[in-house]
Order: structure tokens, then C-alpha cells, then sequence
């Protein structure tokens, strides 16, 4: 059956073309993609969100938030799907299911706002089983309310032109995820051991007011490595296929975080690029990850024990070659069950 389906984003703002031009974050990335599949398979799809361009793109009706309240009183429509934002459903609407997709932890304060809105909501959709555990055990919800799903990536083609660099390190999560950790403690144990490795570090622009300071002085940081000699480099923000030629170029990704992820698209991305993922073994992670392509370490990523042993996964990555491509091609393979 053909379906009329509405989904609502009430997060950083984009277009239907907006990947192929800037950064994007994950929650709406998944957005845009799923948007776009359901109208490949014949839907009649509508997003509501901060988009400066409405128009239909690849199918999909993209609309501005602001008109979401009007249409959606006033408009017969199959599914509503809203992320994030469970307080949209305190009012009433001529749909016929409502979904909420969650892409949060969920927090006690915000709990009267989740559990006010549950009369209108039939489904909540969590991204792990962590997540989905997570949810219940703070909203104290019954769990009939709750569906675990997944994210996914498109098929990654790799460049057989590009090269990978023997001692390059990546980093693209948020900085408040751990890039603190990785520039002031792990870093300058790394150089001790050898100054020609080298760090790359992207990001996409949506930077907060009140983490501003934070993020001057990481970038404060970077600049002082770069006076004494050090080799980081500043990618920027990057499109998703250049994004995905420097995790190529790259040989690990390093996440040092203490950040509680309930999926994690980027580690999805860098099994699908073939590159090995060091990090913590935390939240979803080892469930988002085979434990063939990736190094997890237990433990808090801010105690000196941590740091040490974050600094010997490196090299262990490092100074074999041959652990670099058993991790690479785990991940691949992996990666093609995510598709």
C-alpha cells in the first residue's frame, strides 16, 4: 500500500542535498536517508525541518518545522514519525500511528515531558538494546512501548587510488566526545614514542554558545602542536564522500571518549571504510562494532590507566601492518550487514 508518511526534525538544519554539499549530524543524516528510502519504495513522504530550500528532493516533500502544527491538524495522514522531541505529541492529530524515534540517552528531568505524551505515542524506537534498556529504566515505561531498530550506512565505495598513511590517526566525533581527552593526555604520549605520527581531526559546524570555550581551547591546543612541529591538521567540516576518503587515507580511528553512545553511525562508517576503530568499550559501542576490526578498552578514558593502555592499542595498530588489514577487512565485512 502506498502510505502517507510525515517525518519531524526539530534539529540542525538541511535539505534533501544537503550531504552532498556540508556535514551533517547523525540523527538527521539517518533522517534524510530513511525519508529518502521510503519514498524510493513508493511512499508519499514529507519532512518537516530546518531546511532554508523547501521542495521535494529524491522524492520527499521537504517543509519548514514551522508549518508542521497546521498541517498536521488539518491533514489525514498514515505514520508520523517525530525524533527526538516526545512533547509533539501532546497534541492531537489525524494520524493514524505515531512513532517517536529516539537518538538521545534519555534523562530523569525530561522524563514528565516523555511519559505526559505516551497517550498519543504507539511506539518508541530505540537504536541498540542499551538503548532501548536505557529508556525503559529511566522513563519507567512498559516495555510493550518499545522497539530496537538500528542505524545503517549506505554501500561505501572504496578508491583503489587512495594510499593509506602509515602513522595517520583520526578523529571526527563531536569534541566534547573525547577530543579533550585525545589532544591534552594521549597525544603527547604518543609523540614520546614517535613524533612523525600524525593526527587528523574534522567536525561539523554547529557549534553551541555555551561549549564555545570549550572549543577554543581545544582549538587553542591544536594550534600550539602546530607551532612546535607536531603533525595535525585541521580537516574542517567535510562532505560525506570526503569525509569517507580520509578515514581512507587513515589507519585507526581513535576514540578515547567516556561518552555514552546508543549506536554511533561514525563507527558504522569506519568499518565500512576499512579502517580499524580504537575506543572504549561503553554503552553500544560493542554492540555497533565487530570485535574483529575494533580494540574497545574498559575503563574510565580520563584515569592515567586508561591513557596508557589507549596509547599501547595505537601501536599495536601501528607497527603491524598485518593487524592493520585483518581489522580492515573484518570491518568491511562487517559493514555489509549494516547496509
Amino acid at each position: 500500500h502506498r502510505l502517507s508518511i510525515v517525518f519531524y526534525a526539530n534539529g540542525m538544519p538541511f535539505n534533501g542535498d544537503t550531504l552532498e554539499k556540508q556535514s551533517l549530524g547523525g540523527s538527521e543524516t539517518a533522517g534524510l536517508y530513511m525519508a529518502r528510502e521510503l519514498a524510493r519504495r513508493g511512499h508519499d513522504v514529507t519532512m518537516f525541518c530546518h531546511c532554508d530550500k523547501p521542495g521535494k528532493y529524491d522524492g520527499v516533500n521537504y517543509m519548514s518545522i514551522e508549518a508542521f502544527q497546521g498541517y498536521m491538524i488539518y491533514t489525514p495522514i498514515d505514520v508520523l514519525i517525530a525524533q527526538r522531541v516526545p512533547q509533539v505529541f501532546q497534541l492531537q492529530y489525524k494520524s493514524k500511528l505515531n512513532i517517536l524515534w529516539q537518538h538521545d540517552l534519555s534523562i530523569k528531568r525530561q522524563r514528565p515531558f516523555f511519559r505526559g505524551s505516551l497517550w498519543n505515542i504507539d511506539e518508541v524506537w530505540g537504536l541498540s538494546k542499551f538503548h532501548v534498556e536505557q529508556m525503559k529504566e529511566v522513563n519507567h515505561a512498559p516495555e510493550r512501548l518499545f522497539w530496537q531498530t538500528r542505524n545503517g550506512i549506505d554501500k561505501i565505495e572504496l578508491d583503489v587510488d587512495i594510499k593509506r598513511h602509515p602513522k595517520r590517526l583520526i578523529y571526527t566525533s563531536r569534541p566534547e566526545r573525547g577530543m579533550d581527552t585525545l589532544l591534552f593526555d594521549i597525544m603527547p604520549k604518543i609523540w614520546e614514542r614517535d613524533a612523525d605520527v600524525e593526527l587528523c581531526l574534522a567536525g561539523y559546524d554547529n557549534t553551541v554558545s555555551e561549549m564555545k570555550g570549550f572549543y577554543d581551547a581545544l582549538f587553542a591546543k591544536v594550534a600550539e602542536y602546530q607551532e612546535a612541529g607536531y603533525k595535525v591538521h585541521w580537516l574542517g567540516a567535510l562532505t560525506k564522500n570526503q569525509l569517507y576518503k580520509e578515514y581512507q587515507k587513515a589507519t585507526a580511528y581513535v576514540y578515547p571518549t567516556s561518552f555514552e553512545e546508543i549506536s554511533c553511525i561514525t563507527a558504522m562508517e569506519c568499518m565500512g571504510n576499512g579502517i580499524p576503530f580504537i575506543g572504549t568499550a561503553l554503552a553500544a559501542l560493542p554492540e555497533t562494532l565487530s570485535k574483529e576490526s575494533s580494540i574497545l578498552l574498559q575503563g574510565d578514558a580520563r584515569t592515567m590507566q586508561y591513557q596508557d593502555a589507549f596509547v599501547n592499542a595505537v601501536f599495536g595498530v601501528l607497527d603491524s601492518p598485518g593487524k592493520q588489514v585483518a581489522m580492515s577487512k573484518a570491518g568491511l565485512e562487517a559493514a555489509n550487514k549494516l547496509l
